[in-house]
């Protein structure tokens, strides 16, 4: 989840500094509201056919219209913000398809750890394994003492 928020959020901001220094404008990205809507389009368009309340309104619309309702009202109120319609661009990209070589799995997260820098970790007691963290391993329950991890040779 940390490595798409992570990845998320870069690429929003690097596509907002690009379009703001290629058409010269000055305006101010508002912090996390962009990554918002980009997770809004990415569960509604995972469940395009279901309806969702549309805010505080005794209104149903399906799934898929709701990004694009959400957006009107923001800009009406708001006025046009490039961040909030990068950001839906950018949920849109990531329901295609278009991360889909950037994104780390389980066998990926497994090689990573053993590479420089995380491999002096794997002795720690504070480290977890990939593998320990998608319920490969049992974990202690809570207010028992975690057993020290053995080195295989």
């Amino acid at each position: 989840m940390f490595q798409r928020f992570f990845l998320l959020g870069l690429t929003i901001e690097c596509i907002f500094c690009l379009i703001c220094i290629v058409g010269r404008l000055n305006q101010l990205s508002v912090g996390l509201w962009p990554l918002v809507f980009t997770e809004i389009v990415i569960e509604c368009m995972a469940n395009a056919e279901q309806s969702r309340p549309l805010c505080c309104f005794p209104v149903l619309v399906k799934a898929k219209y709701y990004p694009w309702i959400l957006i009107g009202i923001f800009t009406l109120f708001f006025g046009f913000e490039l961040s909030f319609f990068v950001g839906f661009g950018v949920g849109y990209f990531y329901h295609y398809g278009m991360f889909t070589r950037l994104e780390l799995g389980a066998t990926s997260a497994t090689k990573l750890e053993n590479k420089f820098p995380f491999k002096q970790f794997l002795t720690k007691m504070y480290f977890y394994k990939a593998g320990s963290c998608m319920g490969g391993e049992i974990l202690p329950a809570f207010g028992q003492q975690a057993p020290l991890p053995t080195q295989s040779v």
